[in-house]
């Protein structure tokens, strides 16, 4: 178990650089009035995916240095994978038609990861084994 969330960990590094990056275009956008028509409209996307790469390096940092804390920034990170990856007002608006074309992409990844993830950071840390 421990090399699967060695390997979360390592999403969880790229998942806060790829939020960053999101957050960073959005802030340019305000930044850059004449891109869109109100310039406040990429603000709470600004916000949740700045805080969305707070969590996921978080979890990133104490998993890999196995602090105390990581089990959970894992969850947090985890679920926030599973929010990225099942955008289901999308299918509340575009249709099962619609949702289906949408996980065709790479959407699915974060999905599958935050389920994983879930999966091995909700069961406790095992001790290492002492060989004798």
């Amino acid at each position: 178990m421990r090399r699967v969330r060695i390997a979360l960990c390592w999403f969880f590094a790229f998942d806060s650089l790829s939020s960053f990056q999101t957050a960073c275009q959005d802030i340019l956008r305000i930044v850059h009035k004449q891109e869109v028509a109100h310039p406040f409209i990429c603000l709470p996307g600004a916000t949740v995916f700045s805080l969305a790469g707070i969590v996921s390096v978080l979890a990133w940092w104490t998993v890999w240095r196995q602090k105390a804390s990581g089990r959970g920034w894992a969850l947090a990170a985890s679920v926030w994978s599973l929010f990225l990856g099942g955008p289901f007002f999308y299918l509340w608006f575009h249709g099962w038609g619609g949702y289906w074309q949408l996980l065709k992409g790479w959407l699915w990844l974060p999905m599958v990861v935050g389920v994983l993830g879930l999966v091995a950071f909700l069961r406790p840390y095992e001790p290492p084994q002492l060989v004798a």
